[in-house]
């Protein structure tokens, strides 16, 4: 992971959390370091709690996370070291079978662009009608308290991709993370609330691509591919 909007903290450095679970946060301190396959690091941040899933951020020197077991998005502050704030979101899914996803690693992902930072989840089977795995929820987040600014409803059989990044306000999803050959075959306009026709296609180099993000600062997604990080430049009009 990197801050695409970073602090004097945060600039240049490199990110990283070794398992789906766990408590602590790597640093590395530059591309090169990171890139060493040494194991060395620079620094090590240790929560209060616990992360779960691989659909964390780092965003304004701060790194966000759902709370493992809970139904919960947590701030933890890099400078002070201290988990600041979280914010519940009753009855979305957190723990079991069912995940965000059609893959077994997320219930939610955190995804940054150049309006800020945003939260996918989704509700639990029972609470919301129609059918919910056809019910992908989109937040906008205000990132120092962690409160909803807005949310989306975006109706997509979310069972059917393996992950999502948005960029420039638009939400796209990758169908799968394994297949060499893949494609993004969904996209949808946050702020126009509607559907972008396209197919694009993308591969994953080393067929296990577990996290994707999008860089705002230098308009590259970033994927976690089977240890490997591989960024790949994008146009658009």
């Amino acid at each position: 992971m990197v801050d695409s909007d970073p602090t004097p903290t945060t600039k240049d450095k490199y990110y990283l959390t070794y398992h789906f679970t766990g408590r602590s946060i790597y640093e590395f301190a530059s591309k090169d370091q990171f890139s060493s396959k040494t194991g060395n690091y620079s620094k090590v941040y240790n929560i209060q709690d616990q992360f779960y899933g691989t659909g964390g951020a780092i965003y304004r020197g701060a790194f966000y996370y759902q709370s493992a077991g809970l139904d919960a998005i947590a701030r933890y502050d890099l400078d002070s070291r201290l988990k600041t704030t979280q914010l519940k979101i009753a009855s979305s899914l957190h723990r079991g079978s069912e995940t965000l996803f059609g893959t077994s690693y997320n219930y939610y992902d955190l995804a940054v662009d150049e309006n800020g930072l945003w939260a996918l989840y989704a509700y639990k089977p029972d609470i919301i009608e129609p059918a919910l795995p056809n019910t992908l929820m989109v937040s906008k987040l205000e990132p120092n308290y962690v409160e909803i600014e807005k949310t989306w409803n975006v109706t997509v059989s979310r069972a059917d991709y393996s992950n999502a990044f948005i960029a420039q306000g638009i939400l796209y999803l990758l169908e799968s993370g394994t297949e060499l050959n893949s494609q993004i075959s969904f996209a949808y306009d946050l702020y126009s609330n509607s559907e972008v026709d396209l197919s694009l296609p993308f591969t994953n180099a080393f067929r296990n691509n577990r996290m994707l993000s999008y860089r705002p600062d230098n308009k590259a997604i970033m994927a976690w591919d089977g240890k490997n990080i591989v960024v790949q430049p994008i146009l658009s009009e």
